[in-house]
C-alpha cells in the first residue's frame, strides 16, 4: 500500500544522489531541480506483485517518483465534495 494519496503535497528530499536508487527508481539528473521543493501527487501507481514497485507521478513534472525520494507530507488539497457541497460535507462529517 502507498504512503501517499492523490492530492497529497510532499516536500522531495534535499539530499538525494544523482545515480541512486531510491526503492525500485532511480535519481536522475533531471530530477535535483526539484530537490527541497514541494510536488504535488496527481497519480499512485502501485504495482501488486512488488512493494518496491509502487511510484508517483506528480503535476509539477513526468518523473516517477518512490516514497524514499519524499521528506514527508505537507498538505492534501481539499476534496472535492467539500469545495462544492459545503452544507452536504458537513452533514456528513467529511
Amino acid at each position: 500500500m502507498s504512503k501517499y494519496k492523490v492530492g497529497d503535497v510532499v516536500k522531495v528530499k534535499d539530499n538525494l544522489k544523482v545515480g541512486r536508487q531510491y526503492g525500485r527508481y532511480c535519481f536522475i539528473e533531471e530530477m535535483k531541480e526539484f530537490s527541497g521543493k514541494k510536488v504535488t501527487i496527481i497519480d499512485v501507481c502501485e504495482d501488486y506483485y512488488d512493494a518496491k514497485g509502487d511510484y508517483y507521478d506528480t503535476k509539477e513534472n513526468g518523473y516517477r517518483w518512490s516514497d524514499d525520494m519524499f521528506e514527508e507530507k505537507i498538505e492534501k488539497i481539499e476534496e472535492t465534495s467539500n469545495t462544492y457541497f459545503p452544507e452536504i460535507a458537513k452533514m456528513l462529517g467529511v
